[in-house]
């Protein structure tokens, strides 16, 4: 059992671990968080719903405020906060409402007074810092692509910075290079969500590359973390067992492009091709054990 950490120690011990990440002061950071596997300070608290949750927010706090010390005024925190929810129809998304469910310190962020949050019913980011208003403001309809949010990051040298989680389970973005690549075992869906802003519906239609339910398979980025791995751009430490990973949008971009020219299904669990055919009856294609599948327009839905 480790002892207890004061807000000094945990505070050390965390700005120690982002050194040897090689994140610096005024990078622009999208963090991927298990706040859970972080080194966080003790705090006293009862067996209470409200006492846990006042200490689950201590903790968030303490975390934020962390990082943003460390990166300094003309540093950008970025997090996800989407909402998987709003995928389904008539569902409303609400921009100052509807909370994040990539966990407790992803709303936390969200809900900083200093917070931006760009405007998509299911992807959508938080930011704060000098350059959250750029990259999170006026992002189109579309989840991806070069108006979205994560189209974006490249322009500010943005660093991918998993903390307790590895970058093969926590990196939406590579769905933004399936799209950029023009994959053909995604979607585009049309999302019959109502969005709101400011108290006032912003008007669709909007947009999601989302895959085939049923069809496609799931998605393994296990790939691409071990080429940057063999590339020697994915910097790497652990605390207590948790991996700790960083590594920058443009080697992302310039690696995971050149697995996407060899292969468009290098994220995937397996090769497979979608063609779409409006001359044969509509049918639910049978898709166990299939590389290549027929698709009926009709017969399409989506999955995350």
């Amino acid at each position: 059992m480790t002892a207890p950490l004061t807000e000094d120690e945990a505070r050390e011990q965390f700005e120690t671990l982002l050194s040897a990440l090689a994140v610096e002061r005024g990078d622009t950071v999208y963090f991927g968080i298990d706040i859970s596997a972080l080194p966080l300070p003790s705090y006293p608290s009862e067996i209470t719903r409200e006492s846990m949750r006042d200490r689950a927010n201590k903790w968030c706090e303490f975390v934020l405020g962390t990082l943003l010390n460390y990166l300094g005024p003309q540093g950008t925190l970025i997090v996800p906060t989407f909402a998987y929810d709003c995928a389904a129809p008539n569902i409303i998304f609400d921009l100052e409402e509807t909370p994040s469910d990539v966990g407790p310190f992803t709303n936390f962020v969200r809900l900083h007074p200093k917070a931006v949050r760009s405007l998509h019913p299911i992807f959508s980011l938080a930011g704060i810092g000098k350059h959250a208003k750029d990259i999170l403001s006026n992002t189109g309809r579309s989840a991806f692509g070069p108006l979205s949010s994560f189209g974006r990051l490249a322009k500010y040298d943005a660093k991918f910075v998993c903390l307790g989680v590895p970058f093969s389970l926590s990196i939406t973005y590579m769905h933004h290079l399936e799209q950029m690549h023009g994959c053909n075992h995604r979607y585009h869906k049309i999302l019959e969500s109502k969005v709101y802003s400011n108290g006032k519906e912003v008007p669709g239609p909007w947009l999601a590359y989302l895959n085939y339910r049923g069809v496609t398979p799931k998605a393994d980025f296990s790939s691409i973390e071990k080429r940057l791995r063999e590339e020697g751009v994915l910097f790497e430490t652990n605390f207590r067992g948790a991996p700790y990973q960083c590594v920058t949008v443009a080697n992302v971009d310039e690696f995971g492009m050149k697995m996407l020219d060899g292969n468009s299904c290098a994220f995937l669990e397996r090769d497979v091709v979608v063609r779409l055919n409006e001359s044969i009856p509509a049918q639910i294609p049978k898709a166990a054990d299939l590389v290549e599948i027929t698709l009926i327009p009709s017969c399409v839905n989506n999955d995350l």
